[in-house]
């Protein structure tokens, strides 16, 4: 694998010459926890400002047709100036770089002259990895999803294990087994975290089915959260998950699972914006939401995080990768992202907890070509992460 992230650095250096700043590997194959078939390869490509996306895609799209199968995604992509803002956003990327990313050109220079990355407090690093977690088991119920949604619910179950452990899982254990080993490893240590918010009630059901259950939670009227007020190994392997996937099935397209903990844990650092609005609706049991509290600071964080992750991330992932004929489509999805986006806005800055942003370029109509929408919708992507970035600065301050 690293012979293969070689040859395409090289590829793209030569192409792209002094418009690549920099390139760094990170992730599984940094950390020496690579698993063929399952692991993404993570590249980070830092590029001038007068790089442009078009020529990059010109250069790697042969580059993917031969090594996609093996790179799985394609590399985040940005410049010095916007690392440097999404390094404040995403401090638990930000140290995993500093710490473990490999520069693969450029040197190794580039991160030291970025400012150091912000504190990453305990709350703040298990949130992230409760949430992850919390998502993964859905990996728990596979015969609610179709076979491939089910097969990459247990992928993704098994490299959030792979991080908590950090050396390779045995391909025979069972989404089951390794769920409840995950649970091991991390509730005594979010248990453990100091809250200003501590959560004592630990009221349960009393259904044989779900030992332990304190609430269930809908979102998307489509998905449910069992939320349990602990979760051991044994509590676990007594559940039978197929049974309750059958009952669940016909009223619901996912389930997940967590603890009261961890749940308002996720919710105070990873997601508060869900709280604010209230995205999660309670349907059973105590409430161990209500009247939790979440700081501006990282409600702003997160409104600034979703268009810098859709901007480094995930635009770049479908444009880097898709065909010409899949562009209008990329076009459309991802002005409807904009669009959710201004949506919030107006809800925050209705609540008075952020101005109201008229973006200073207009979005090209469908009659404009390709390149310039594309360049139009990072524009407006870039515009919304500085918005709410100043915010959260401003509250910080």
């Amino acid at each position: 694998m690293e012979r293969i992230v070689n040859a395409i650095i090289q590829a793209l250096s030569r192409k792209l010459g002094s418009r690549l700043e920099s390139a760094y590997l990170f992730g599984s194959v940094a950390q020496r926890t690579y698993e063929l078939g399952e692991s993404d390869v993570n590249l980070l490509l830092i590029l001038a400002q007068d790089a442009s996306i078009h020529e990059l895609r010109q250069a790697f799209l042969p580059l993917w047709e031969e090594y996609g199968s093996r790179l799985r995604r394609a590399p985040l992509v940005t410049t010095r100036q916007t690392l440097a803002r999404y390094m404040l956003l995403r401090p638990a990327l930000a140290h995993h770089l500093a710490n473990v990313g490999q520069p693969l050109l450029g040197g190794s220079g580039l991160l030291q002259k970025l400012p150091a990355p912000p504190p990453l407090s305990d709350q703040d690093q298990y949130a992230h990895l409760a949430h992850e977690v919390m998502l993964a088991s859905s990996a728990l119920t596979p015969s609610i999803f179709p076979e491939e949604i089910a097969k990459a619910n247990i992928v993704r179950l098994r490299r959030v294990a792979r991080r908590i452990f950090q050396q390779p899982v045995n391909p025979r254990e069972t989404a089951v087994d390794l769920f409840a080993r995950i649970h091991e490893t991390i509730d005594p240590i979010i248990n453990d975290l100091p809250s200003d918010q501590p959560w004592h009630i630990m009221r349960t059901a009393t259904s044989p089915l779900l030992p332990g259950l304190q609430a269930t939670y809908t979102k998307n009227l489509d998905n449910i959260a069992l939320i349990f007020n602990q979760i051991s190994a044994l509590q676990i392997r007594s559940i039978g998950w197929e049974k309750l996937a059958q009952r669940l099935a016909k009223d619901y397209q996912a389930i997940y699972v967590t603890s009261s903990v961890q749940l308002r844990l996720i919710h105070q650092y990873e997601t508060p914006l869900d709280l604010l609005f209230k995205r999660s609706q309670l349907t059973w049991g105590v409430d161990p939401l209500g009247g939790l509290r979440a700081d501006l600071v990282y409600q702003m964080r997160q409104a600034a995080r979703l268009p810098a992750d859709v901007a480094i991330d995930s635009l770049p992932n479908a444009y880097l990768t898709q065909g010409d004929d899949q562009l209008h489509q990329i076009i459309h999805d991802f002005q409807n992202r904009l669009l959710n986006i201004q949506l919030e806005n107006e809800l925050l800055s209705r609540m008075k907890l952020a101005e109201r942003l008229q973006t200073s370029v207009p979005l090209p109509g469908r009659e404009a070509p390709p390149n310039e929408r594309l360049d139009a919708v990072f524009y407006h992507l870039h515009e919304w992460t500085a918005h709410y970035t100043r915010h959260m600065q401003q509250v910080t301050a």
